[in-house]
Formats: C-alpha cells, sequence, structure tokens
C-alpha cells in the first residue's frame, strides 16, 4: 500500500454523540465494530489536511471529543471532534507507522481528560496528557515498532517488529520481562498479517501481574 497525504474527513453523524474509538480495532480485542451506528443521511462535518505529511494506514482515534491521528513524519495530531481544530501537536523522534491509543477517565487515564500513547519506528514509547500533549513519561524497546499499542486492565502492551511483546504500566513501567517468541514460543499470540505487532490475542506466561482477559483469541488468516 502506497502512503499518501491525507485530508481527515469526519462525518456529521460520527461527531456528534458516537461512541468513542479509543485504540486500533476499536477495543482490545480488534474487533473492528461497535453497537454504535448512525444512521443516514450523512455529511461532512469538517476536513483536516496534514498534507505533505503522510499516513499509510493508521486509524483515527475518538476519545472524550477528541480525534488522535498519527503520520509517518512521526507527528501525532489532536483534534477537536466536533470542529476539526488543532488542539496539539506532538512529534515523536522517528516515523509512527501505527494508531495511537486514547485512555479515557472512565479506564484510569487520570482526571485531565485522559492519556494517549504512541509508538514509534525508533522503539520508542510515549506516554502524552491528551488533554495538551504534555509528554508524561517515554520507554525504549530497544527495537523497532510499527504497531500499534494496545491497553486492557491497566496495562499497555505493545509488540515489534522483532516479536517481543511488551508490558507496560500506564506511567510507563514495564511489567515483568519483555516476551519474544524466541524465549517462549509457545506463550505469545500476536501478530497482524504477520507484518505488524499489533496486541491482538491474548498474551500469557507473564507474571500475576502482568496478565489480562481478553476472551477467546481470534484466528487470522495471512494474506497471499
Amino acid at each position: 500500500m502506497k502512503p499518501v497525504g491525507l485530508a481527515l474527513t469526519i462525518l456529521a453523524c460520527a461527531a456528534a454523540g458516537a461512541a468513542d474509538w479509543p485504540q486500533a480495532g476499536g477495543n482490545s480485542q480488534h474487533t473492528n465494530s461497535t453497537p454504535d451506528s448512525p444512521a443516514p443521511p450523512y455529511k461532512v462535518a469538517w476536513v483536516a489536511d496534514f498534507s505533505p505529511e503522510q499516513i499509510y494506514s493508521a486509524q483515527a482515534m475518538i476519545a472524550e471529543g477528541r480525534v488522535f491521528q498519527t503520520t509517518l513524519n512521526g507527528s501525532l495530531y489532536a483534534l477537536d471532534a466536533a470542529t476539526g481544530k488543532r488542539l496539539w501537536h506532538f512529534k515523536a523522534g522517528e516515523c509512527v507507522w501505527g494508531s495511537a491509543a486514547a485512555l479515557t477517565q472512565a479506564d484510569g487515564g487520570g482526571e485531565r481528560g485522559g492519556k494517549v500513547f504512541v509508538a514509534a519506528w525508533d522503539g520508542l514509547v510515549y506516554g502524552l496528557d491528551a488533554a495538551d500533549g504534555k509528554q508524561l513519561w517515554r520507554y525504549d524497546a530497544g527495537e523497532p515498532i510499527s504497531g500499534s499499542p494496545c491497553f486492557a486492565d491497566g496495562t499497555l502492551f505493545i509488540g515489534t517488529r522483532r516479536g517481543t511483546m511488551l508490558a507496560l504500566g500506564l506511567d510507563g513501567t514495564p511489567k515483568g520481562p519483555a516476551v519474544s517468541p524466541s524465549t517462549q514460543p509457545s506463550k505469545v499470540a500476536s501478530g497482524y498479517w504477520n507484518a505488524y505487532s499489533d496486541v491482538i490475542a491474548t498474551l500469557a506466561g507473564l507474571p500475576p501481574n502482568s496478565r489480562f482477559k481478553l476472551g477467546q483469541a481470534p484466528s487470522f488468516a495471512s494474506p497471499g
């Protein structure tokens, strides 16, 4: 898929009360579905032009009235979901292939409007204040990352291009050792088209405080 400069288009029905879409796939199981289905007619509410920056396949995240969009140029933008107004901009050190993940207040993101997490190709994972984009913490995975962070049960999960799975606290503190196929080949169920390291299945084999339940792990077939 060729990266393209993108003008983010939001439909009026989505901006006016649709459910949050805080992480890739909509939730920690990456079901890519929601019970909230606005009915037509649809109309464009606003358009945000990010050119000349490029976006590969990262989804726009929506949480608590904000839209979060990453770019291949290493940017994370926060926009007002109702108007499209740019609220703040964060620049990572390298390109960002995956989507951000936005933790709401209800999920434990704090009193100021939650937290947002993003991972860059240089292996750095960032925790930001969703209200103003201020960096709260940074964790160096030491390996390239092209996937999207996933959170569940107070833990942030992220995989690397080398197959390592990380479990971090919401403050960026590692929860137990990293797990990789080379050390725990039967303990990690993850992957997305065998090209990305998005967390889409149950992670096991870590200490008890690092375990979480996502239900039955889905199965995926790699496209030809």
